[in-house]
């Protein structure tokens, strides 16, 4: 199926912000330094809108259409796993649910603490694992932050190759001329351009607070209120 064609895509985004700073009405025309410029100010307006704060208590705002089913296979003898790449640190439901035809319960979330003093006073418990822990892995100076899930018990070779499911939050790349299509659909396209308008004026003029800014502020909160209800309708709730 084809992307609406109201989508606003990385061409449509150069052109809009060449638009403002003068610069060639084709990408194609424009300079490896404008080029290079643009994707600076499109990282950090993906972040602006990806990861938007939203008050002192909410450092950022979890997007409905940034959710994601993963898997893990899990194996013998085998307590920690490490999430994809694109995992951006929060399960959502706190849930972690046996594949369909394994009638267990879903696993109960704890520390990280909590695991490890269950691994300490008996680490060879074997067998449906019943709880799980999501931490932080060591940083990797060549592929950067990456997670883990631990469980307890271990599984047992009764259940290797046996699969656990969950959904999360992930971190989309950055945009190229293949991966050209910013998430969020023509329905955000507005407020990406908004984003991709007030980076530029914080990156090339060095104004954190002017009228492109204030622009895409008003605009990020308008599309939290709409993304908050469509969040109450998938969940058969009120926002």
């Amino acid at each position: 199926m084809a992307e609406s064609s109201l989508s606003v895509d990385i061409n449509a985004l150069r052109l809009e912000v060449g638009l403002r700073q003068g610069w060639p009405r084709a990408a194609a025309s424009m300079t490896s330094v404008q080029l290079a410029d643009f994707d600076t100010i499109s990282k950090k307006a993906l972040r602006m809108f990806y990861f938007p704060p939203i008050s002192e208590s909410m450092p950022y705002y979890e997007w409905s259409f940034l959710r994601k089913a993963g898997t893990i296979t899990m194996q013998t003898n085998t307590s920690a796993y490490t999430m994809p790449d694109d995992f951006g640190g929060t399960l959502l439901d706190e849930s972690v649910a046996y594949s369909s035809g394994v009638t267990q319960a879903p696993l109960t979330k704890v520390s990280e603490g909590t695991i490890r003093m269950q691994q300490a006073g008996d680490s060879t418990a074997y067998g449906y694992p019943k709880y799980f822990a999501i931490r932080n892995k060591a940083h990797d100076v060549a592929n950067g932050q990456r997670w883990e899930m631990l469980l307890y018990p271990a599984p047992n070779t009764a259940l290797n190759n046996t699969t656990l499911n969950y959904r999360y939050v992930y971190i989309p790349d950055l945009l190229t001329n293949t991966n050209k299509y910013p998430v969020g659909g023509a329905q955000y396209s507005e407020v990406i351009v908004a984003a991709h308008l007030a980076a530029g004026e914080q990156v090339l003029d060095g104004d954190p607070n002017g009228p492109y800014t204030q622009s895409f502020i008003t605009m990020i909160a308008t599309a939290v209120r709409s993304d908050l209800q469509q969040k109450a309708n998938e969940d058969g709730g009120e926002a």
